[in-house]
């Protein structure tokens, strides 16, 4: 089936970027590796989209497929009514009628879509790590984000990628930019709004900024085991003043299910912002490992405080937690020791979620595995 072929073909992609690992030494070996890691990617990019955007077996697929259909062309009349009267938010209803105006399919719809997502994902890393490590941190997120959000749930995946690309624009200290970009992620899925409290953080640390930064995580996991969420919308709601549209979510089985403090996303999550926190003193000197850590522990406390409702916890840490792969990459450069050895080791452990979410969630993808 189409949806096994997108976990076999991301598995070859874990082994051919195996010989893209280089110490990052500016040879021939590793000029070549940079060169083979780039094209590898891109096409690799080419190839998933097309995957993802033919696989009809995905959730919510006939939904999407009959609102393309039924959408009229951007620009003509009756359109703006159409798209307000949808379940989908205004960027999304415009861009596919944009689409829909140039191709009339929505198989090249899906595509485009899921590509364009890709697009803004790949300015990100550019940003943040060499050529050479390209291949490591899409197999980062194809081994988690990808296969349960641009797979599944297109939207999501596309305003996660707006928002991760807006994180440029708030390293180079372009605020307005970065709010900008945000509330154009919004227009794609509303959860991308959460987003908008990063800007407030900054480029230089400062020992206040330490002790801020301390704070706000240990009151995440302060919430998590005394104060859940549910518990506190559950009281608000009890005196009224809960607005009915979040009060909706409180009795939504899908919603309401919680987030174990075993789930292995946030077990990672917890373990890596506690090492992060506790070697500050030798990481935040580097002015983009201090930005990177910043937006990582922000996805961590998000995680914590909105574990009662796993789905929204996944939304909102996901946002920008696609973050850790590069914020790693760049702690082993700066190390400047066994870098090789150190790259691989990421890569095995990326590897080892990559196999936990391929059997946790078969079915996503239009196929069930069995152990025979």
């Amino acid at each position: 089936m189409l949806g096994f072929m997108i976990y076999k073909y991301i598995l070859a992609f874990f082994v051919l970027t195996l010989f893209s690992v280089s110490s990052d030494k500016k040879t021939a070996i590793c000029r070549s590796q940079t060169g083979y890691a780039w094209s590898l990617t891109l096409c690799s990019l080419i190839v998933l989209a097309f995957l993802v955007g033919v696989n009809e077996m995905r959730a919510d697929f006939v939904e999407y497929l009959d609102f393309f259909r039924k959408s009229p062309l951007l620009f003509s009349d009756g359109f703006l009514e159409y798209a307000m009267t949808q379940h989908t938010e205004i960027g999304y209803n415009c861009f596919q009628a944009f689409v829909k105006m140039l191709f009339h399919s929505p198989t090249a719809w899906f595509i485009i879509f899921c590509f364009v997502s890709f697009a803004f994902r790949y300015s990100f890393y550019r940003e943040f790590v060499p050529l050479a490590d390209i291949g490591i941190v899409f197999f980062a997120f194809f081994s988690q984000e990808f296969l349960r959000k641009d797979c599944v749930q297109i939207r999501n995946g596309f305003a996660s990628s707006l928002v991760l690309y807006s994180l440029v624009f708030l390293y180079k200290e372009s605020r307005g930019k970065f709010v900008a970009t945000v509330l154009s992620a919004a227009c794609f899925q509303s959860t991308a709004l959460v987003a908008l409290p990063l800007v407030v953080v900054r480029t230089e640390n400062s020992k206040k900024y330490e002790s801020f930064l301390c704070l706000f995580f240990l009151c995440g996991i302060v919430v998590t085991l005394l104060f859940p969420v549910k518990k506190v919308f559950f009281f608000f709601e009890d005196v009224g003043v809960l607005p009915k549209g979040i009060a909706t979510y409180l009795y939504w089985s899908d919603y309401a299910k919680p987030m174990s403090l075993t789930n292995p996303m946030l077990v990672k999550q917890i373990f890596l912002s506690v090492w992060i926190i506790r070697k500050r003193k030798k990481w935040f000197c580097d002015r983009c490992i201090f930005f990177l850590g910043q937006i990582y522990l922000v996805s961590t406390v998000y995680y914590l405080v909105f574990r009662d409702f796993e789905i929204l916890a996944g939304r909102f840490g996901s946002l920008f937690y696609a973050v850790e792969a590069p914020l790693l990459l760049l702690m082993i450069k700066k190390s400047n020791r066994h870098i090789v050895i150190k790259k691989l080791f990421v890569y095995g452990f990326y590897f080892c979620f990559f196999l936990y979410n391929m059997l946790s969630y078969q079915d996503v993808l239009g196929w069930r595995f069995r152990w025979y």
